[in-house]
């Protein structure tokens, strides 16, 4: 397996996540009938002739799960507006843990005061309630393509 610049590519397989280089790696993949996996589905919504191809080619496109597929969402809302952000793992048993069995799934978190969470104390400032807010508009406004 050979790593290179944001994508992984082993014979039969494919695998992308840079979107701005899919077609360097999605074309020759789809036309030699190999298998694609596509690590940002959101790339393959500017593509669709991929599918098209790879009907003709036999080759195959496997994209994330929707728990994936909100998780790039929110990423590339929070990025596209200059918001920092990082993944983590919440245990809190949320609505999304189990939503994400059919449909796209994340969750924003913002920060809180003295980092407490899940309690009554709990405080956020206007200005993280409004990024998360803003945030979660774009990746929803964007995964349901409405254009602005």
């Amino acid at each position: 397996l050979e790593l290179d610049d944001g994508y992984a590519f082993r014979r039969p397989l494919a695998a992308i996540n840079a979107p701005g280089r899919l077609a360097e790696v999605a074309d020759p993949a789809i036309r030699a009938g190999r298998i694609l996996m596509l690590l940002s589905v959101t790339s393959l919504l500017e593509r669709m002739d991929l599918v098209d191809l790879a009907r003709e080619t036999g080759a195959r496109i496997i994209v994330p799960t929707g728990a994936l597929l909100g998780l790039d969402a929110v990423r590339a809302a929070a990025e596209r507006l200059g918001y920092s952000h990082r993944d983590i793992i919440s245990g809190a048993g949320h609505d999304a843990c189990w939503i994400n069995r059919v449909a796209p799934t994340a969750m924003v978190m913002c920060p809180c005061v003295d980092g407490l969470s899940h309690n009554e104390a709990e405080e956020i400032s206007k200005a993280w309630a409004k990024a998360g807010a803003d945030v979660l508009l774009h990746a929803v406004v964007e995964t349901a393509g409405i254009e602005g």
